[in-house]
């Protein structure tokens, strides 16, 4: 590079104040007692087989105008549905079917539906072990949209505007394990 040659800066991409990369984990507490959080919060696995185990995000998405992105890894399990679920709900879902609620947007990896309330329908393709899932929650247009190893699917479902929302994961069997590789928020 000649040193005379003044380099531009790279314009960096506007991020909201309520959360940045890193700072979403796993819950501690939030999730199925046959669940365990590690790695820092990183890494959601199940230490048995139970029908339905769900787990959930730290972060309460509910900055209207921003887009709150997840990319996660399914590191090992298919049996796996991952979205969002109203923030108010995460409790008593721990041990529910989230996806087929009112209160929760999925798409499952077992036949690549997306799920919400009692609707559900194509969508993209099953996913499982070795595949990345990237989930989009859009709180300025209120939907949520989805992809598998970087191919977006478009839009799956609008969302409540009234609401806030959390990251769900929901896995039957075992053995699964999730890994959150990658968090961001950001306003548009």
């Amino acid at each position: 590079v000649d040193a005379d040659i003044e380099e531009e800066p790279v314009p960096k991409k506007k991020k909201t104040a309520v959360a940045s990369s890193g700072e979403e984990r796993f819950h501690a507490k939030q999730h199925f007692k046959s669940m365990v959080v590690e790695e820092n919060g990183n890494v959601l696995r199940t230490t048995e087989s139970k029908s339905v185990m769900c787990g959930f995000g730290t972060t309460e998405c509910d900055q209207v105008g921003s887009t709150y992105h997840w990319k996660i890894e399914v590191v090992e399990g298919n049996d796996v549905n991952l979205g969002v679920i109203f923030n108010d709900a995460c409790k008593k879902n721990k041990k529910e079917m989230w996806w087929l609620a009112d209160e929760g947007y999925s798409y499952w990896g077992d036949d690549g539906q997306i799920y919400h309330s009692d609707k559900y329908k194509k969508y993209g393709e099953k996913y499982g072990a070795g595949d990345v899932i990237d989930i989009w929650l859009n709180l300025k247009k209120f939907n949520i949209s989805f992809a598998k190893n970087d191919e977006r699917y478009g839009k799956a479902f609008k969302v409540d505007k009234e609401q806030t929302y959390r990251l769900a994961v929901g896995v039957s069997g075992h053995p699964h394990t999730l890994k959150l590789i990658a968090f961001d928020v950001s306003a548009k």
